[in-house]
């Protein structure tokens, strides 16, 4: 709990001294109950302060309040430290399908890598003539020198961005040019 959390621990101790006909804490009772149950977040000071007339009938004294909140927090710290302390324990990760997911990252990290040269044949073979990515990847090997200026080719009218979408011409290349590029 943070000194600027003292007024809502104000408010929900007033609103639970009127609900048990008592007089709300004073300024001096105040900095007792922030004392004893600064260790805690307000979140569940307040939510155990919000929730107490449903099982107790007297207002509590600090004490008392910071067994309950002390006994809530027990078995989240246990719940944790048994994650932690599991092998297979990841922060902001978990179960068994992130494992899974991590196991291909890794896989994938493993694999050698590709060469630029390697890189662009693959997109030559992957991507349709028509597709932009085939068509880099001719202005690549073409400035490696691997393959020859590919040839554009317009028909009257045809605007700049038709003819790259849709009339790339290619001067032909062997595959033996290709295998002596590698």
């Amino acid at each position: 709990m943070l000194p600027t959390d003292l007024r809502t621990l104000a408010a929900r101790l007033s609103d639970l001294a009127e609900v048990c006909d008592r007089k709300p804490p004073s300024e001096r009772a105040m900095a007792v109950w922030f004392d004893t149950l600064k260790e805690f977040p307000i979140e569940r000071v307040a939510s155990l302060l919000i929730a107490w007339p449903k099982t107790h009938t007297k207002f509590p004294a600090p004490a008392e309040l910071w067994k309950v909140v002390n006994d809530m927090g027990i078995g989240e710290r246990e719940t944790r430290a048994a994650r932690e302390n599991a092998g297979s324990f990841h922060p902001g990760v978990g179960g068994e399908r992130a494992e899974e997911f991590i196991a291909k990252m890794r896989a994938i990290l493993k694999r050698p890598k590709w060469t630029p040269l390697e890189h662009w044949r693959a997109n030559l073979k992957r991507f349709p003539k028509e597709h932009i990515g085939h068509r880099y990847a001719l202005e690549a090997l073409h400035a490696k020198e691997i393959i020859e200026q590919p040839e554009m080719q317009r028909e009257p009218g045809q605007d700049d961005e038709e003819l790259v979408s849709t009339k790339v011409a290619v001067t032909p290349v062997t595959d033996q040019r290709l295998a002596e590029s590698a």
